[in-house]
């Protein structure tokens, strides 16, 4: 299956590894999928396709996902 970053999922994941980097340092950056984290992804069988639609910090309130 051919996996299909959205436009939103580049950019919260690009968000979090830059939090990290600066907040804690290349370790956590290294490790940073953890229960602390959920990854939003739609299947097209068909297409033969993943969407990767958003990542979501579990601790952040889940109002915030827009999906």
């Amino acid at each position: 299956m051919e996996v299909i970053w959205s436009k939103r999922a580049k950019q919260d994941y690009l968000n979090v590894l830059e939090y990290l980097h600066k907040n804690w340092g290349i370790k956590e950056v290294r490790g940073f999928v953890s229960k602390h984290n959920s990854l939003f992804y739609q299947v097209k069988y068909r297409k033969k396709q993943i969407i990767l639609l958003t990542f979501l910090d579990n601790r952040q309130n889940p109002e915030k996902l827009n999906y």
